[in-house]
C-alpha cells in the first residue's frame, strides 16, 4: 500500500512556501490529506504513486488536486482560529462540499 501521492515538493509548490521551516510539519499534513481523500472514495489500495503521470490518468488527476487543496485547508486552518459560528457536519465528519464535488466521480456507490 503506497499512501504518499503527493510530494513536499509539490505540496511546498502549492502552497508558495519559500523555504523548508515547517517540511516535518508539512509532511505529516500531507499523509493526513492523502489518507483522508483515499478513506473518501475507498480506495486505500491503488495503483497510483509519486510517478503516476496526472495527464495521462484522469482518475490520479482528481485525486491528486483533492490532496493538493485538503493538505492546503489543513496548512491554512490549524484548529486555533476564532470560532466564527457552530460546526456542521460538513466541517467536522465529512470533506467540504468543495471536496466532495471534486471527488465524487471516483465515489463508489454504497447502497443501504
Amino acid at each position: 500500500m503506497a499512501l504518499q501521492l503527493v510530494t513536499y515538493a509539490q505540496a511546498k509548490a502549492h502552497l508558495n512556501l519559500e523555504d523548508d521551516y515547517a517540511q516535518a510539519d508539512l509532511e505529516s499534513k500531507i499523509a493526513t490529506a492523502t489518507a483522508r481523500v483515499l478513506m473518501h472514495i475507498d480506495r486505500i489500495e491503488n495503483p497510483w504513486t509519486t510517478a503516476t503521470d496526472p495527464t495521462v490518468d484522469p482518475e490520479f488527476a482528481l485525486v491528486l488536486g483533492a490532496i493538493l487543496t485538503y493538505t492546503g485547508e489543513l496548512w491554512r486552518l490549524r484548529g486555533d482560529e476564532p470560532e466564527e459560528k457552530p460546526e456542521t457536519p460538513e466541517q467536522t465528519a465529512y470533506l467540504r462540499s468543495v471536496l466532495r464535488r471534486l471527488l465524487h466521480p471516483l465515489a463508489r456507490p454504497t447502497f443501504a
